[in-house]
Order: structure tokens, then C-alpha cells, then sequence
């Protein structure tokens, strides 16, 4: 376990580097209240990703393709794909995939409202304040498991151990199938 837990500093480390050094989050400030959720904020990244959340509601198209250009002109990405949400039409991402120091990173631009960051930062805050050293342990084995990402999530792995109070694997896939039958 214990490289687990080299491994998710090694990467907050970087992470806290390439927020610094490209400046991203005064970028975003420009377009309104920026929030890193998720992994980094938890402290148990397993993978060279960074989910940002840009809170405004005045954020209108033209203003979200001018981030897009200066995320492009800062953190110059391999590749950018934008994302909208049809269901939530002021809800819009940029995924930039960029190359830093020999590695892929990819950062996650969410432009949300404000609303919707006021309850993330809640519900972050939630989960934080359950978070112990033996809870982020299990999370970082959960993360390393075969299906992470492809058929559960970090929500799901949250969700599991600091809301639930799952401990070990086979409670963790078991209550995970239960999860996905009751949708």
C-alpha cells in the first residue's frame, strides 16, 4: 500500500507544479470562481488528470471559446476536444490533453454554475471531512483495481468508502453491481 501512497503524493506534487507554473488557476479566475474538485483536492490521484470547475452565470459561448483559446496558447495540448451537455446547456468542458515533462496530462476544464459549484464545494467538503489515512489507503487500492474508469468511477469509489463505509474489495465490487442494478 505503501506505493500507493508515494505514487498519489508523487502525482499531487505535479499537479501542484503544473497548476503554478502554467498559472491555470488566475486563468480561470478571468472567467469566473474557480474550484479543483475530486482527486486532487481529496489527495488520492492515481492518474495524471485534474477535473477544474469555473463557477459563472455570465459565462455565455463566446467567453467559454476564449478560455478554450487561452488554455490553448497556455498549457499547449496535443489535443482539445470541447464538450457540451445537452442536457444542461450552460453546463460546457474543455478536455485538454497536454505534454508535460514527458508526461500526458489531461485537464479537465468545466464551466459550471454558480450554483452547481456552490453544492460540489459542499459535497467536497463532505467527503473531506470523513477522509482518514486509512480511508485514503482503500480508495487508492479501489482506484488501482481493473475497472476503474471503464466501468466505475471515482464517485463511485467515494461514495463507497467514506459514505458507506466499505472496507475491502469484494464488499466494494459486490455493492457496486448492487449500485448499478438499482438505477
Amino acid at each position: 500500500m505503501n506505493e500507493l501512497m508515494v505514487w498519489s503524493e508523487q502525482l499531487q506534487a505535479e499537479a501542484t507544479s503544473l497548476l503554478e507554473e502554467y498559472q491555470l488557476l488566475h486563468l480561470c479566475k478571468q472567467y469566473g470562481n474557480p474550484l479543483i474538485a475530486g482527486s486532487f483536492d481529496l489527495n488520492v490521484m492515481v492518474l495524471r488528470h485534474l477535473d477544474v470547475y469555473i463557477g459563472s452565470d455570465k459565462v455565455i459561448e463566446d467567453l467559454f471559446f476564449a478560455l478554450g483559446k487561452d488554455l490553448a496558447l497556455r498549457m499547449k495540448p496535443v489535443k482539445m476536444i470541447f464538450i457540451g451537455n445537452k442536457e444542461k446547456e450552460e453546463e460546457m468542458t474543455w478536455a485538454v490533453y497536454t505534454d508535460i515533462e514527458g508526461h500526458e496530462w489531461k485537464i479537465k476544464v468545466n464551466v459550471v454554475s454558480e450554483a452547481t459549484i456552490q453544492q460540489m464545494l459542499q459535497k467536497q467538503q463532505k467527503l473531506k471531512a470523513k477522509m482518514t489515512e486509512k480511508k485514503r489507503e482503500q480508495i487508492l487500492f479501489f482506484k488501482q483495481q481493473n475497472g476503474y474508469n471503464r466501468y466505475y468511477k471515482s464517485a463511485h469509489v467515494y461514495e463507497a468508502v467514506l459514505v458507506e463505509g466499505v472496507q475491502d474489495d469484494m464488499t466494494f465490487f459486490k455493492w457496486l453491481q448492487h449500485k448499478k442494478r438499482a438505477k
